[in-house]
């Protein structure tokens, strides 16, 4: 899986490989901003985007990174969130609270602005 970022644009381009050649999947999704799904119970935090194009390669929500609603897609990036610098700084009676609120696509990476719950 590759992922490709532009402008408020996500593209992920997914492999199969079939007996003898590869085929290639291009999934287009569009940022909506304030679109985003808090499950602390579960330790996810999913961001959705409007999906693009109608078929979502079925191995991509097989895993529990991914969860689609609708014309939506989510990705979990909680995980990707722990692993950065701003997080460790964090208290740690605070970081079981935090939840996301918005989130932005730029071309050098993805924003995503926290806040913590009471």
């Amino acid at each position: 899986m590759t992922f490709e970022l532009g402008d408020g644009l996500l593209r992920i381009y997914v492999e199969r490989r079939g007996l003898i050649f590869k085929k290639r999947h291009e999934l287009r999704l569009l940022e909506d901003a304030r679109n985003v799904k808090s499950n602390r119970d579960e330790g996810r935090r999913y961001i959705f985007m409007k999906a693009l194009v109608k078929d979502i390669p079925e191995d991509m929500l097989k895993g529990e990174e991914f969860l689609k609603d609708g014309e939506y897609l989510g990705m979990d990036v909680w995980p990707c969130v722990k692993l950065t610098e701003v997080y460790d700084k964090i208290p740690r009676q605070f970081k079981e609270r935090l939840t996301i609120t918005r989130y932005k696509v730029k071309k050098d990476g993805l924003s995503v602005f926290l806040r913590v719950e009471k």
